[in-house]
């Protein structure tokens, strides 16, 4: 596959950092949408249409040192912004493409299937392997230990388990009946051991727990959380877990045991609150939220910008100390390995903007990366 590198320059940034040059990459890898647009309120498909491309930065010294860009990776605005994720070897990433153009109606989109798995080399990114899954495959997630991934299909009620190896060759080991067709099931996230996931209904606005063991997927559990529940991230423990409920404004912080969980707390955030990340050592979070930049100019609750809210961790639960205003349609904000800093994906801007956490407050570093196409999802190896 053909890459290129982008405008930013590795050594300029690696000074900016002020860091020095580590001996391995550590990848930030940004999917993005190449053939479709919600900006102000309109579903439209591009004319000149893509299948998509990713951004791929090395986050090894906190900002990126290099920026690369692979492009036909299919993937998807539509669906959760988890439609990524990167393995712990740093070797590969997987990404889900939710929806493709409509060969027999090219001014619309229908459910697509696809899993791409991407060779992470510096300068010789490639897409090696293709697979076709369930209907509409949407949230991706990858087990702590690289063994074991997890891909929703939104589109039929179903999650795909995957066996992994070191060098990211798949093998999938079964489909999973989670909920019905309806229930729009969007992201599945591991617990740390990988005994155990919740996976989110969002048409339901519940959550599911289920087990893993030999291979097989089993619901324990279906409780409702809240209104849309998008997307979920387990706290380091695993003993506890968050919940980011899109339609609620809301995230819900849930007990997990092995023989159910519990909401134990409700952590107000903004409107649309559509992906979530807890940073690596455990004391941060964040939350990005759309605060409407998607709907028609002439909705009164339509606002300019986005929003990216920093939470503080206090006790058990989280607790907001600052927010940033973002660019539109704000779809991911994901910490660096190091905690330092926070990217965030602006859709419609087509750009990933970098936040210094300081005494607890997001400052500007200046430092903006073009994407050739809308950010859709973004992430890092946990």
């Amino acid at each position: 596959m053909k890459w290129t590198d982008v405008v930013l320059s590795g050594i300029l940034l690696a000074l900016a950092a002020g860091c020095s040059t580590p001996s391995s990459p550590q990848w930030m890898v940004c999917a993005n949408d190449q053939r479709h647009t919600q900006v102000d309120g309109n579903n439209r498909v591009y004319e000149d249409a893509k299948p998509g491309s990713l951004t791929l930065m090395d986050v090894s010294s906190g900002l990126p040192r290099t920026v690369e860009t692979l492009e036909n990776v299919p993937c998807s605005l539509i669906g959760p912004p988890t439609c990524v994720a990167v393995a712990p070897s740093q070797k590969f990433a997987l990404v889900a493409a939710a929806q493709k153009v409509d060969p027999d109606n090219p001014s619309e989109q229908i459910p697509d299937n696809k899993l791409s798995v991407v060779r992470l080399e510096k300068g010789a990114h490639e897409v090696f392997q293709t697979l076709e899954l369930g209907v509409q495959t949407s949230g991706v997630e990858i087990s702590r230990d690289g063994t074991r991934a997890l891909i929703t299909n939104r589109g039929e009620g179903t999650i795909t388990l995957l066996e992994l190896n070191d060098e990211g060759v798949v093998k999938v080991l079964g489909t999973f009946k989670v909920s019905d067709e309806k229930s729009n099931v969007s992201h599945a996230a591991f617990s740390p051991d990988g005994s155990l996931a919740i996976a989110t209904l969002q048409n339901h606005d519940a959550v599911a727990l289920l087990s893993l063991k030999g291979d097989q997927i089993n619901v324990v559990q279906q409780i409702e959380v809240g209104d849309g529940p998008y997307c979920v991230e387990f706290l380091g423990s695993g003993d506890f877990a968050v919940v980011a409920n899109a339609l609620g404004g809301s995230l819900m912080l849930v007990e997990v045991k092995p023989k159910g969980i519990k909401v134990v707390d409700t952590i107000p955030v903004g409107i649309v609150p559509e992906g979530i990340d807890i940073s690596p050592d455990g004391k941060w979070m964040v939350a990005n939220c759309l605060e409407n930049t998607s709907r028609k100019p002439t909705v009164p609750s339509r606002r300019q910008t986005g929003m990216l809210v920093l939470m503080e961790k206090q006790g058990q639960t989280f607790v907001t100390v600052d927010v940033a205003r973002i660019g539109r349609i704000p779809q991911t904000a994901v910490f660096t390995p190091d905690s330092r800093f926070v990217a965030v994906g602006s859709n419609e801007n087509q750009d990933i903007t970098f936040f210094k956490i300081k005494n607890g407050e997001l400052k500007p570093t200046g430092i903006q990366v073009p994407c050739s196409g809308g950010p859709a999802a973004m992430r890092i190896a946990n």
